[in-house]
């Protein structure tokens, strides 16, 4: 039998009322024993089964709960409780600037295979934050490349390993979509 708002709003903040009140595609919703309602979905991850709190009734209704899709997240290789987590750190943090990305470049990927991360933080700090530093990151165009390389004018022999790093740790950051989880890891 499927849940109904009716329902919800009944045992809301019942005490002494714990339960499980299962409804379709795996959605469920929990309630504690103080009345708490709580809504999860059951669903297979690496061939286990998995259960993920989706949120609490009332600030979450039925109607959103049944809406939230998992199933395309799980077609395409994205665990949905790393992808719930990406999108509240994204809520909480704000956008994404390229000093975030860079900075979590060099923890996550330098410091493993490069020597000289001191070097190469210095470099950003000379060249790209002044500049491009609170770009958010979805938002970066060509010209802003044009800005970063207007600074290093004056210091030609940077210019190739600045581009060639730049490549590098936005291709990091891109790959997997890395941009818009990395603060969940």
């Amino acid at each position: 039998m499927s849940l109904s708002g009716t329902t919800l709003r009944k045992l809301n903040g019942k005490i002494d009322q714990q339960c499980e009140l299962k409804d379709r595609d795996g959605l469920s919703a929990s309630v504690s024993p103080k009345g708490k309602i709580s809504f999860q979905q059951r669903f297979q991850w690496l061939g286990k089964l998995v259960r993920m709190k989706l949120g609490t009734y009332p600030e979450l209704t039925l109607v959103d709960a049944r809406a939230i899709e998992n199933k395309g997240l799980i077609e395409k290789g994205v665990d949905p409780r790393i992808f719930k987590k990406s999108i509240i750190a994204k809520k909480q943090t704000g956008p994404i600037t390229v000093r975030l990305g860079l900075e979590y470049w060099l923890e996550e990927y330098a410091a493993n295979n490069h020597s000289d991360t001191n070097k190469l933080t210095r470099m950003f700090e000379m060249y790209v934050y002044p500049s491009i530093g609170d770009v958010v990151i979805d938002t970066f165009e060509k010209c802003h490349w044009l800005i970063v390389f207007k600074t290093t004018e004056k210091h030609p022999q940077q210019v190739g390993r600045l581009l060639k790093i730049l490549k590098q740790a936005l291709r990091f950051l891109f790959e997997y979509d890395k941009v818009n989880c990395f603060l969940s890891v």
